[in-house]
């Protein structure tokens, strides 16, 4: 019995040490050096370097497309910094990411997209915390998925170590097409495509994602920081698919008392023509033209010259 107890024992350290090798030899692979979330290191690096008041636009893939950053940069007097990645973040990973970054007298632009849940997808939340680590602090952790996912990563990384392309062929979900502020530009110059992506399942009954919202507003007044909400731009066919919901949650929103609101809802519905490959991504004209209003917006309400 003793002998069977040490070779199970030695047998287990031996594995351990293996996978744990195998393990760090895949961390060295650059298989995956261009992933789309991996751009959130470049964004948070510019969000930290900023020393003194500075502007955060925090949403999913809808500002990453959708917001020129220098155009309200130059509206408001501001550095501005561009968080949106994708909403398959989660509303609780993006919100704490937020609070995380903001500093008294800081300004927060908030425009979550209506379909974004508060868990978000797991797979992005863990791209994300390998790609910065701190970003862990953002979610609650599931070791079953992190298992999962782990093994999944070190095997496509081992069986693709030593090649010098990478995982990410995308001629735009990229890290490179992001610019120094945080803005996507890889859809710049390039037709709409023929049929817009509309994909989600919204729960009729669960608007914790406004509840949210809602703490991260108490916690932008405890703070000083000046919160806005940007309505996201949404194509006609988003709407005529899910209307009954997003005016639910937009009349919930509404009655949040600690957020200014830009513009209104209706204006920010358009038609499906404005907008890339989703209900949510604008046009390089469109995104533009947002931007520029919602510069307008700002300093108007800011009350600057």
């Amino acid at each position: 019995m003793k002998d069977l107890l040490k070779k199970a024992v030695i047998f287990f350290v031996c594995f351990c040490l293996v996978y744990g090798a195998l393990y760090f030899i895949s961390l060295n692979s650059k298989y995956e050096q261009n992933d789309y979330i991996t751009a959130i290191v470049e964004k948070h690096q510019r969000a930290e370097a900023m020393k003194g008041p500075k502007a955060l636009v925090i949403a999913g893939s809808n500002i990453a497309f959708g917001i020129d950053s220098e155009i309200i940069e130059d509206s408001i007097g501001m550095p501005v910094t561009n968080l949106g990645l994708t909403g398959g973040l989660g509303a609780e990973f993006i919100l704490n990411e937020a609070k995380a970054l903001l500093k008294p007298n800081d300004i927060a632009i908030l425009s979550l997209e209506y379909l974004v849940t508060l868990e978000g997808d797991y797979q992005n939340k863990y791209k994300a915390k390998e790609a910065l680590p701190g970003t862990a602090a953002y979610f609650s952790k599931d070791l079953n998925a992190e298992l999962i996912i782990a093994n999944y990563n070190m095997r496509n990384r081992l069986i693709h170590f030593g090649d010098k392309s990478t995982s990410n062929k995308s001629p735009i979900y990229n890290k490179t097409y992001f610019n120094e502020r945080g803005d996507l530009t890889s859809h710049h110059g390039k037709a709409p495509l023929d049929k817009l992506i509309s994909t989600g399942i919204p729960n009729y009954n669960n608007f914790d994602v406004v509840d949210c919202i809602e703490a991260f507003s108490k916690y932008c007044k405890q703070n000083n920081i000046k919160l806005f909400y940007a309505y996201p731009s949404l194509a006609d066919l988003g709407y005529a698919k899910y209307g009954s919901y997003i005016d639910r949650f937009v009349s919930k929103l509404s009655k949040i008392n600690d957020i200014e609101f830009i513009g209104d809802f209706r204006s920010s519905v358009q038609p499906d023509s404005c907008f890339y490959d989703s209900i949510f991504h604008l046009t390089e004209n469109e995104k533009v033209k947002r931007s520029r209003k919602i510069g307008a917006a700002l300093k108007k309400m800011l009350q600057l010259n």
